[in-house]
């Protein structure tokens, strides 16, 4: 079987794309972010093509949700038109400059122009935008945003180091707190562990932000509550308001918490999260990698060929590096293996549940998107923790 599902090309001048809850977002050259049901993507390439094998609606159907597996042993290679594209439009919204960056998590679509960091809200279950005017929360342009929780965004803003931007509940203007000075365009935050890539690899570590579920035996939940329930004399407001009053207090305490810059056990060159896995490049060019869930560690060495690289990201879809020399490549850990040569920008989807396995390459003419079949590797890697797990397994076991 083809490692391989899915290989569409969509034709447009396109400059940036990304996937969420089912919902496609391309950004083109006149700066319009333009939204589609993928879904109904999938669906039209089904009814359209008339397919001669029977399985092409397994396969489609696998695209549009990776949770589930792929028994076909057939690749669908296909085309959409511009025209045909127009005819799935769902929304549409200007923004006005060429972003450095886009991202989307927890319903906010944010990208960075020249003067700072902004964010349109999005609804997944309509495909549209929200009519709210578009918001800054930050005041400088990012060379890469990194949202988490409770409206955090981490930023990547060059010479001028790496900075928060949080937007706490109630307030009307974010706080920011400058994370780090290193020089920086290359930052990925996932759970509490910041990778911030520079001249060396710094990891800040966050404080964790325990659920509503699991606070009750936190410290610092306890010693808020214990001092606000001075307030309370009704025992039935009590038991009704209180605990959700001391949550927010205690989210705010959390937020305002400074990371705690990791001690490395070496000089590293490289980080980054992908699903439940960390991974980190050592001077000597091999990867260190470990599951967060299972504990698993592998030890990968990059070949000569791909051992100057701009950027390393990893996904369902596989590892993919963008090396100086202008190609692409998936790593296996047999050895990478080209896959463009001539692209704008490429986009992998490690948060992602039901698109991880999507690989985005836009070119001069159209955007690829590829849908990869899954394979059973520490370097093709999926998010199997729920909202309540625990991982077992910390960035210190792999480099404390």
């Amino acid at each position: 079987m083809s490692n391989l599902a899915l290989d569409l090309k969509i034709e447009g001048d396109f400059i940036d794309s990304f996937i969420y809850s089912g919902v496609l977002y391309l950004l083109d050259s006149d700066f319009i972010f333009t939204s589609y049901s993928w879904n109904s993507l999938c669906d039209f390439i089904l009814k359209r093509n008339g397919f001669k094998f029977d399985d092409a609606s397994i396969i489609l159907q696998y695209a549009k949700d990776n949770r589930g597996d792929n028994k076909s042993e057939h690749t669908i290679d296909t085309i959409i038109t511009k025209g045909e594209l127009i005819s799935l439009e769902k929304d549409s919204i200007y923004i006005n400059t060429w972003p450095s960056d886009i991202n989307l998590f927890s319903n906010k679509l944010y990208f960075s122009g020249d003067d700072g960091v902004y964010f349109i809200g999005t609804e997944y279950g309509t495909a549209k935008f929200e009519k709210r005017p578009i918001k800054k929360v930050f005041g400088m342009k990012s060379f890469s945003i990194s949202p988490n929780s409770n409206n955090r965004l981490a930023l990547a803003v060059g010479r001028e180091g790496v900075f928060t931007s949080t937007l706490k509940s109630g307030d009307k203007i974010p706080q920011e707190y400058k994370v780090s000075d290193s020089n920086s365009i290359d930052i990925d935050w996932m759970n509490e562990n910041l990778f911030i890539n520079s001249d060396e690899l710094i990891v800040e570590e966050f404080s964790k932000i325990d659920s509503i579920n699991k606070v009750l035996s936190n410290d610092l939940f306890m010693m808020i509550k214990k001092e606000m329930s001075k307030e309370y004399s009704d025992d039935s407001l009590f038991s009704q308001n209180l605990d959700r009053k001391v949550y927010k207090e205690y989210v705010r305490g959390v937020l305002n918490t400074p990371p705690k810059t990791l001690c490395l056990n070496d000089s590293y060159k490289y980080g980054w999260s992908s699903g439940d896995c960390d991974f980190i490049l050592n001077k000597d060019n091999v990867i260190f990698a470990q599951n967060n869930m299972s504990g698993e560690r592998v030890n990968i060495s990059l070949k000569g060929d791909v051992s100057g690289f701009i950027k390393v990201r990893t996904s369902g879809c596989g590892t993919i590096i963008e090396s100086k020399g202008g190609a692409l490549y998936i790593l296996s850990e047999t050895g990478a293996k080209e896959i463009s040569n001539d692209f704008v920008s490429w986009r992998v989807y490690p948060r992602a549940r039901n698109h991880a396995n999507h690989l985005h390459i836009i070119n001069d003419e159209n955007i690829n998107i590829k849908v990869y079949n899954k394979i059973s590797s520490i370097l093709n890697t999926y998010c199997s923790k729920n909202h309540e797990d625990e991982y077992i397994f910390k960035i210190s076991n792999l480099i404390g």
